[in-house]
């Protein structure tokens, strides 16, 4: 209710000033009675301007993929959700026309699809079309079923009966002495298979193959046909409504007892046992044991509802003539509005007393009751001025309203008001917004002009002396704390505790322009404080500091006006784009976290899961509140938004992901393939999501390519990649899907890039060969060349060593015959010269040693002795003239060898 822009209470009383200046209806007290239906449904359409070729769908269903299919004029559809695709004569060979009219499951989880000229059978990415060209002979198929024994029934618009039977069709053998009109349905029972036509009801039985007419329906046009699971049987007709074969008793069901149209087109049973009927005109109601419901989220006008899909999750689907395709989901939030009791689409604060009552005020009709199924209006006629009621609470067995108008107390016992307050009773202000009893049983009521007043003994008001920055203050909220603190919120001062011994202490917020404006407050189980603002949440940290977190760390949307923590671990807040839902655990990991990478992992409910408008009002007190049973209850713009959250968790499956097909130009392949990549492709996709039908957009993928790392790139929504000039060889690809803060499992398909020839192995190889033996031969020429150069330079360095040797050679002989001339010269002077000197000293020697015997000689001995001197230096000049001829020798052939 409050402003988007800005949200100030400014803007409630706005609104309430639009009630007080028009002419408010007063109503006088009354009782209405609460719907008698407990479901209720969110619709989705999907026609040609989201998808479908045409907005005409006969039939629909799902395979046991998750694909849902639908039989159109123009094709069969196939939808995952987020993508249609359609399969027509262009690509289904052997179908020559789009007309599609049935579908029906197969027992292998496909589905059969009746064409106007085929059967058609479709599993996963396979189809095979049967042609049935000869047998329709220029009709068409109406209607196919498969049998007890796996072949499947096709029942003609000529009345003709055909089975395909190992591939092959064939007439049913004793058809025709039965043909009577047009088949319009074929529906498989335990006994066998009951055949509906425009003139009659048959069976086919499943034992002996006879076919027998059901009595009592000659001349009756049958449209659809169901078996219940205890053998009961509902039968739909033309004009005739529904005969319902209970018991061995027929119990009619027409426009008389509440039928909204005679003309039945299908019959479906969902697994709470109601059964589900799509009519000619007027479009669907639900049977139950006791009553018939018309669904009002489902408004078709006159239109026809031709086929019924039930999921197991509870999920309708609707094929529809003029309307494509209507999902009819379970509400995860239902409404109480005024069609429902309400005196009033818009509503303010809720209370919930101890004796279950439930308290809801209104901008200006006054008060609701709600118990045991009835709604009660106090309004102004009760003496509140102008009927607006901003806060509820019960004191004792009294209800205390806050309103634009002063304080005023409703006995509920004498269902009057017996006592109010004004601000000539103690007020500062007449507009009251919050009150309040906490654990010590003070009631605390607040209001603007800085007024926090205790109501003592319900007769007198004490207001308190608050710090100067809230003295004009407007107090919105009162919290108790688990320490017992009271604390007390503003629109422009931030919040004030009152402690145990009554200290007031002030918090300023300063995390922008609208942050001092503190809508709600909650208490974690470590005890910190959070506070909802309009800048988003803030927790108040040991240090006395305020931490924002706000969209930008997770959160849906930043204005809070309101939080209620329920039994399953989960904190659900409110605002003016609808409720989002935090997981308590997730919100204190991120407030510990001090490296500021968690985020804060919401989901939002707004009209997609039921609220009748997403806009949720604050600035009221309380403005929501947990039930004795557990449910939350939130006020809106269009009614009460009711949240079983224990019915939620259940309801959730969580988020899949699937690989839908691998495409490259016109190549398709899905993972149970053998894929390989031809060469020179260059532009390859792979296709994957989510099988959900609900919210598709808030899912977030996650893709990597044969795992080289731990991290994942981010596809956001989107659910196709693109990969370009993948290396060939063998690769993997695998996809996750995140959806509210929760992973899937991981879906993968391997697959091969062919490389071209130059990029093989074997063309490696032989360019490697054929480098070696390249090198191999030029090595070998410049060996033989440089071999060549080495052999002439070797043979040139040969020959010269060889030239020199012989140089060498020739000074050798010439030394040899220096030296032979030397030793011959040696040998000569050793035989002459030498033995000339030698010879006379060794014989004066021998006359010196034997001079008595030698006295002859007529020579002393000292004579003797000279002449062996003379001797001996003559032997010694002639050893050294021979020493120097042969050093001259020695020194003449070292030059030589140099």
């Amino acid at each position: 209710m409050l402003n988007r822009t800005e949200v100030h209470i400014k803007g409630l009383f706005l609104l309430m000033l639009f009630f007080l200046a028009g002419s408010a209806e007063v109503l006088n007290a009354q009782t209405v009675n609460v719907r008698l239906s407990d479901k209720q449904y969110v619709s989705k359409k999907w026609d040609n301007t989201r998808g479908l070729p045409v907005n005409t769908v006969f039939s629909v269903l799902k395979d046991e993929t998750g694909y849902l299919w639908a039989a159109t004029e123009e094709g069969i559809v196939r939808f995952d959700g987020v993508n249609f695709r359609v399969f027509d004569q262009d690509n289904i060979p052997g179908v020559v026309s789009p007309m599609f009219y049935d579908l029906k499951k197969a027992s292998d989880g496909g589905v059969w699809a009746a064409n106007a000229n085929a059967i058609v059978h479709v599993h996963r990415n396979q189809i095979r079309a049967y042609d049935a060209k000869t047998q329709v002979k220029g009709s068409w198929i109406n209607t196919v079923e498969e049998d007890h024994d796996g072949s499947v029934l096709a029942g003609i618009h000529n009345g003709d009966l055909f089975r395909l039977k190992d591939g092959k069709i064939e007439g049913v053998a004793g058809w025709e002495e039965h043909k009577n009109g047009a088949i319009m349905a074929i529906e498989k029972i335990s006994e066998g298979v009951l055949i509906g036509t425009q003139n009659g009801l048959f069976k086919l039985d499943a034992e002996t193959g006879l076919i027998e007419e059901i009595p009592g329906y000659e001349g009756i046009e049958i449209r659809a046909l169901l078996e219940t699971p205890d053998g009961n049987l509902w039968i739909g007709t033309r004009s005739h409504g529904l005969f319902h074969h209970q018991n061995d008793s027929v119990i009619v069901v027409d426009e008389s007892v509440g039928l909204l149209n005679n003309q039945v087109n299908t019959i479906r049973l969902s697994e709470d046992g109601r059964v589900w009927v799509g009519m000619g005109m007027g479009g669907v109601q639900m049977i139950t044991k006791s009553e018939i419901i018309s669904l009002r989220e489902v408004e078709f006008g006159y239109t026809s509802v031709n086929d019924i899909y039930i999921t197991e999750n509870g999920n309708i689907w609707l094929s529809v003539t003029g309307h494509g395709i209507v999902q009819m989901i379970p509400a995860d939030i239902r409404m109480l509005r005024e069609k429902d009791g309400l005196s009033n689409e818009t509503t303010l604060a809720i209370y919930q007393d101890e004796q279950g009552v439930v308290w809801t005020g209104t901008p200006g009709l006054g008060m609701n009751r709600i118990e045991n199924g009835e709604i009660t209006h106090i309004t102004p006629d009760y003496g509140l001025e102008h009927g607006v009621v901003l806060g509820i609470y019960g004191v004792d067995h009294f209800i205390y309203l806050g309103t634009g108008h002063g304080l005023y107390r409703y006995n509920p016992e004498t269902d009057s008001i017996d006592r109010f307050f004004t601000a000539d009773d103690g007020l500062a202000s007449n507009i009251v917004q919050a009150i309040f009893q906490d654990s010590q049983e003070r009631v605390w009521v607040g209001s603007r002009s800085g007024g926090i007043h205790r109501l003592l003994n319900h007769v007198e008001l004490e207001r308190l002396e608050l710090p100067p920055q809230f003295e004009n203050a407007e107090f919105i909220t009162i919290f108790e704390d688990s320490r017992g603190n009271i604390w007390f919120s503003t629109t422009s001062a931030g919040m004030l505790k009152l402690d145990g011994d009554d200290n007031l202490t002030g918090y300023s917020i300063h995390h922008g322009p609208s942050s001092e404006m503190v809508l709600s407050m909650y208490e974690d189980p470590d005890g910190s404080i959070w506070v909802g603002t309009n800048e988003g949440l803030l927790v108040l940290m040991d240090n006395g500091e305020f931490r924002l977190f706000n969209r930008s760390h997770g959160l849906q949307f930043n204005g809070i006006f309101r939080m209620i923590e329920d039994d399953y671990g989960f904190l659900w807040a409110s605002g003016n784009f609808g409720i989002q839902r935090i997981s308590v655990e997730n919100l204190l990991a991120v407030k510990h976290d001090d490296t500021g990478t968690k985020r804060i992992s919401s989901r939002l409910f707004d009209t997609s899961d039921g609220m009748a408008n997403h806009e949720a009002n604050g600035g009221v007190f309380p403005a929501g509140w947990k039930m004795a049973n557990g449910e939350i209850w939130f006020p809106t713009m269009q009614g009460i938004a009711q949240i079983n959250p224990e019915a939620l968790i259940k309801s959730e499956a969580g988020v899949g992901v699937h690989i839908e097909s691998l495409r490259y130009g016109d190549n398709e392949f899905t993972e149970t393939d053998e894929i390989s990549v031809q060469s020179g492709v260059y532009n390859l996709e792979i296709h994957y999501g989510s099988f959900d039908f609900k919210k598709p957009h808030t899912i977030n993928y996650y893709f990597r390519i044969d795992a080289l790392s731990d991290e994942w790139q981010s596809a956001g929504n989107r659910n196709v990649a693109y990969f370009t000039s993948l290396k060939p060889g063998n690769h993997t690809f695998e996809v996750k899907a995140e959806q509210f803060g929760v992973e899937s499992n991981i879906a993968s398909i391997a697959f091969s890039v062919e490389p071209f020839f130059y990029q093989t192995l074997l063309f490696r190889i032989l360019v490697v060969l054929g480098l070696f033996l390249a090198g191999y031969f030029v090595h070998a020429f410049y060996s033989k060349l440089k071999l060549g150069e080495r052999l002439k330079k070797q043979v040139d360095h040969q020959t010269k060593e060889l030239q020199q040797r012989n140089q060498k050679l020739e000074i050798a002989l010439l030394d040899i015959e220096n030296q032979n001339r030397v030793i011959k010269e040696v040998a000569w002077v050793q035989s002459h010269q030498f033995r000339g000197p030698l010879s006379r000293i060794l014989g004066l020697i021998d006359v010196v040693e034997n001079y008595d015997q030698f006295k002859s000689v007529g020579k002393d001995r000292s004579e003797l002795v000279i002449e062996i001197g003379e001797a001996a230096r003559e032997l010694d000049d002639l050893i050294r003239k021979l020493n120097a001829e042969i050093e001259a020798i020695e020194k003449t052939e070292a030059q030589n060898y140099e």
